[in-house]
């Protein structure tokens, strides 16, 4: 596999400074793959983007309308009936919005960190596979750069936030980047499900991993895809089958 010179000038690559990866993953991704390979951080991307993920939900369970959320939540999940969704009621009410807020916050950071720790994983062990000297650091930051994009989707959800101040607003529409508020739609309320946890940010977030992948590993762009993507088809291909089915 191609290796960078070791006396590479950090001027070719964008150096090691932050700020400038950051803007290179976004108008020179080649740069900034280069740059984070000789110099893997994650502390800024990382801390960037849980912090945006953290304030924003924090934000919409603050304003929601905890008695209007119950049921718009409720009337999206069409098995449960009569004893069964009284039951349901009265569970996400006991949990109250404050313990919501705690939930979803703390779970949106923790459920973000937990899947760039999988993505960097499974990389590192295709990675040990193949023979690559790439290490579990260098993975992890370009996971966490290549999720930069995230930040787009945070004040998608701010500005969606702003225009519904009543504070009854469906976590379906928070996102309007997702899928399901550009369009896809389903009958299939599990369907929905789906299409409102994929957004266009994903796919260039998904994007850049591939190019990243493929610049440092060599390969060609359908061997890159296919062993990036792969997990994703697997399990949103199984998701969407279950919600078909």
């Amino acid at each position: 596999m191609p290796e960078l010179d070791p006396q590479e000038n950090d001027s070719d690559v964008g150096g090691s400074n932050p700020l400038t990866t950051a803007v290179n993953i976004i108008t020179a991704p080649t740069q900034a793959f280069s740059a984070i390979r000789l110099h893997p951080s994650s502390l800024l991307p990382l801390s960037t983007v849980l912090v945006s993920v953290m304030l924003v939900t924090g934000w919409y369970f603050a304003i929601l309308d905890f008695d209007w959320y119950i049921d718009d939540t409720l009337s999206r999940i069409p098995d449960l009936q009569g004893a069964e969704l009284e039951e349901a009621r009265e569970g996400m009410a006991a949990l109250s919005k404050r313990g919501m807020l705690l939930i979803g916050v703390l779970g949106s950071a923790l459920s973000l960190l937990a899947i760039y720790l999988l993505q960097t994983a499974y990389l590192s062990l295709v990675a040990a596979l193949r023979g690559d000297e790439l290490r579990f650091r260098q993975w992890f930051s370009l996971v966490c750069w290549t999720n930069l994009p995230s930040l787009f989707v945070s004040m998608s959800m701010a500005v969606t936030i702003l225009l519904n101040p009543s504070g009854q607003l469906s976590n379906y529409d928070l996102n309007a980047l997702s899928l399901y508020n550009l369009g896809m739609q389903s009958d299939n309320q599990s369907l929905n499900q789906v299409f409102a946890a994929l957004s266009l940010v994903q796919f260039w977030s998904l994007a850049l991993l591939v190019a990243g992948y493929r610049q440092w590993a060599g390969t060609s762009v359908q061997r890159a895809s296919a062993t990036v993507l792969t997990p994703y088809l697997l399990i949103f291909g199984i998701w969407t089958n279950f919600a078909l089915t």
